[in-house]
């Protein structure tokens, strides 16, 4: 038996319990005061309008940019419709509206595309302009948008792109660009994000500069001006941390990456996997309060990005879709944990490794726990999916009653992830991969945590999950909450502090 113990000692952990509560709440939730609206908000341009009656029906965006490009001048929409049809009609590809500048309708598409870039629809020549490239390492996060002054509408000023180390920006405006190396020159190892601009200012932005191993830092630039004021750093001392890609090869020889993050001192460190959920998600470079947590509690944390991950391409996107796919990125996961209990020059404890995600992470814990029931110490999962087939059924029809042009998109796109609940076959294949039918193979200890008003995953999924683990004699623990699909700062850091002692447990059982 290897026994390990963490880094916080019973002395200083009243400390350690304030410093972890202090991280999370400065990261969730900074709520800084910017501009007349009263705080930042992202860099958005479409919602919903408010009436006196309340909320009216969603626009429909297609139409709804289309005539904002125009100006309302009554110009026929029908070309412009005809062609995001067309960028949408191959299963996989997407293509939506994200804004509208004097020249036309942006739209973000796949259509013809290796990785996500971003295309203008001239709406009065109906010409088509890729303003960014089709190929490349990294998918095209969203445009950056400079509100113009009175009615002129909106001037696209850059583009965000999903990179391994972080979001990178890329500028049209030759102000924004040149605040952005102003922020790199005063913060070199920064990744600046740009929120929103002010509402009576666009080139005045409240922006939050993140690194790799230090909360982030939150800044107020004015790009006119060329000035920079700190609004907010965390300033208390952290535990060194290190945090970096890692590259593996799995068994079929394509390549990966993920992030792998441990203490600055001696090791070696047992190690926490820890996939992160969407699927269409990335795990990046830059710091993650969960992740400090457990590094400041002595843990070595892998964040595997696996095939469905956004950020490496559409091939590799879909490559993770349906239930092939579903098992394969359960592999890519558990190749890239042997591959960092193998790789020698990373200081990793001999001991199994546990378990944690949320959301579709929870689904890749319960899964693994049940592939690779020997390999694994224990896992814990966040409000996760665990009967696919329902949880597509009860999403199809969550979306069906919406009538909205938004809900028949996201409809589209479940079904073409997972299935449609209709086909009875595509269903049963589902149900191979839901982890509520592997129970029995699961013998490591299991906690699931769950709020009951969670809107995303319905409580019922961890419920019943906990159900079939009981019946099936696992070690299993079932934590129901009040709230949504996610953890308020102080009870997500109280979480994570009693998680130290839990997997320290099974770690040391072995």
């Amino acid at each position: 038996m290897c026994c390990v113990a963490a880094v916080v000692s019973a002395s200083d952990a009243n400390g350690a319990e304030e410093s972890l509560r202090a991280v999370f709440e400065y990261c969730q939730g900074p709520g800084w005061s910017f501009g007349a609206d009263g705080s930042p908000t992202t860099n958005a341009i479409i919602a919903a309008t408010i009436g006196s009656a309340g909320t009216e029906p969603r626009p429909d965006p297609d139409r709804f940019a289309f005539d904002k490009a125009t100006g309302g001048a009554g110009s026929d929409p029908g070309p412009f419709l005809e062609w995001i049809a067309e960028e949408r009609s191959v299963p996989g590809e997407s293509a939506f509206v994200v804004g509208w500048d004097s020249r036309g309708v942006c739209v973000l598409s796949e259509r013809d595309s290796e990785i996500r870039c971003l295309k203008r629809f001239d709406v009065r020549s109906g010409t088509v302009e890729c303003l960014t490239p089709t190929g490349g390492p990294n998918d095209l996060l969203g445009p950056i948008w400079l509100p113009e002054r009175g009615d002129a509408g909106m001037r696209l000023a850059g583009v965000r792109w999903r990179t391994e180390r972080g979001t990178s920006n890329e500028w049209f405006d030759a102000r924004m660009a040149a605040a952005d190396r102003q922020l790199f020159d005063l913060f070199p190892e920064a990744r600046p994000e740009w929120i929103a601009p002010s509402p009576t200012d666009p080139l005045r932005w409240i922006v939050q500069c993140r690194f790799a191993d230090t909360p982030p830092i939150w800044a107020d630039v004015n790009a006119g001006e060329g000035t920079v004021r700190v609004l907010s750093r965390f300033r208390e001392p952290l535990n060194p941390m290190v945090r970096r890609v890692f590259r593996w090869r799995a068994s079929d020889g394509k390549a990966f990456c993920g992030i792998v993050s441990f203490p600055g001192t001696d090791g070696p460190f047992p190690l926490v996997v820890f996939p992160h959920g969407g699927p269409g998600a990335i795990s990046d470079a830059t710091f993650d309060e969960r992740v400090w947590a457990l590094v400041d509690a002595g843990f070595m944390v892998l964040q595997p990005n696996y095939r469905g991950s956004a950020g490496f391409g559409k091939a590799f996107r879909l490559a993770g879709w349906g239930p092939d796919g579903l098992r394969r990125a359960l592999d890519d996961i558990h190749e890239a944990a042997i591959a960092v209990r193998d790789d020698g020059a990373l200081p990793v404890a001999p001991t199994k490794p546990v378990l944690l995600g949320g959301s579709w992470g929870g689904w890749c814990v319960l899964e693994e726990l049940a592939l690779h029931p020997d390999f694994y110490a224990g896992g814990v999962s966040f409000f996760g999916a665990f009967d696919l087939p329902e949880l597509v059924r009860s999403e199809a029809d969550r979306l069906s009653a919406d009538e909205s042009h938004e809900s028949r998109q996201e409809l589209r796109a479940l079904f073409r992830q997972f299935g449609d609940p209709s086909d009875a076959a595509a269903m049963e294949r589902l149900e191979e991969r839901s982890p509520a039918r592997h129970a029995r193979a699961v013998t490591a200890p299991v906690i699931l945590f769950h709020n009951r008003d969670d809107a995303v995953i319905p409580f019922a999924q961890s419920k019943a999950m906990f159900d079939a683990l009981t019946d099936a004699g696992c070690l299993a623990e079932f934590r129901a909450g009040i709230g949504g699909h996610g953890f308020a700062a102080a009870e997500e850091a109280r979480i994570y502090g009693e998680l130290v002692s839990i997997f320290l447990s099974w770690i040391n059982r072995q």
